[in-house]
């Protein structure tokens, strides 16, 4: 059943912002607004990177990896030679950034998720 305001716009009941804009997906078929449960958990990716040697090497590949969608964080340890990535799993794959490290020029030997 659908409520008509006076000025003619629709009384959305449970309003989901997806499904008001046409957007299908489980959020457009439910009757619950669409709302992510729990504390939201993005995986980390840490990847081996042996030809890093100095400030320069750490900032292109940090260029490299915020143009990666999905990509939250980037740090990069010069000492233990590493990269670890926070990103949203749901945007992204360990196996794109990794590729993302590759055009910046850098091969990465080692990788472990979590």
């Amino acid at each position: 059943m659908q409520y008509i305001r006076s000025d003619g716009y629709p009384i959305l009941r449970r309003f989901c912002l997806r499904a008001y804009l046409g957007n299908i997906g489980s959020a457009a078929t439910s009757d619950k607004p669409y709302r992510r449960e729990g504390p939201i958990i993005m995986p980390v990716a840490e990847y081996k990177v042996p030809e890093i040697s100095c400030e320069g090497c750490a900032n292109a590949i940090k260029r490299a990896l915020t143009s990666e969608p999905g990509v939250e964080q980037v740090d990069v340890d010069l000492d233990a030679k590493t990269v670890r990535v926070t990103y949203d799993a749901d945007r992204s794959t360990a196996d794109a950034i990794r590729d993302r490290i590759g055009e910046a020029g850098y091969d990465t030997t080692e990788m472990t998720t979590g």
